[in-house]
């Protein structure tokens, strides 16, 4: 699998060479994608897509068009076999409700231990998902860069049937932690 970072400018076309998978892995707004084979579009071909979209034509394909109505870098995953990407990047947006209620929230973790929740005997789950652009590290209150779990950019963690207060700390600045918090009635 081959990954490709595109910069594209506003109203701008990029071209991604042949294969037989394609995998958005990143954008910042939406884009078009254009699959040629033979000089003819391929029915995988899609508007106002984001992160996430891929396709796996029957046939594979020469060539994609990747159109952007806005400037930005648009990463892309392609294979001329199987392959696939399991990683989350980018804006999670997600409703769960395992129990009667479920919270969602941001947090900005700093380099000092930053509470993401203070835990409680109704807590039933919480689903951690690192927004950010460096490693947040998850424990107690005396979470370290050195004890801590680390949680890399785009990864998650659900922790399950733990009542204790969670923190999370960085290595320098700041990062964004997205929570979300389930409990019982």
């Amino acid at each position: 699998m081959k990954t490709l970072d595109l910069v594209i400018g506003a109203g701008e076309t990029a071209f991604v060479p042949g294969g037989r998978y394609f995998r958005l892995i990143s954008t910042s707004a939406p884009v078009d994608i254009l699959f040629k084979k033979d000089s003819r579009t391929l029915n995988e071909s899609a508007e106002n897509v984001e992160a996430g979209y891929y396709a796996v034509p029957p046939e594979g394909f020469d060539i994609i068009e990747v159109t952007s109505a806005t400037a930005q870098t648009v990463k892309v995953a392609i294979t001329r076999g199987t392959g696939g990407y399991d990683r989350t990047v980018g804006d999670v947006n997600a409703t769960v409700v395992k129990g009667d209620t479920s919270l969602s929230v941001t947090k900005t973790i700093a380099a000092t231990a930053t509470l993401i929740d203070a835990g409680s005997a109704g807590r039933e789950s919480v689903l951690l998902y690192n927004n950010g652009t460096a490693t947040i590290y998850i424990g107690h209150s005396g979470v370290t860069t050195s004890n801590g779990l680390p949680l890399p950019v785009g990864g998650s963690l659900t922790v399950d049937k733990n009542t204790a207060a969670l923190y999370g700390i960085v290595a320098s600045g700041t990062q964004n932690l997205r929570a979300l918090i389930e409990y019982t009635a």
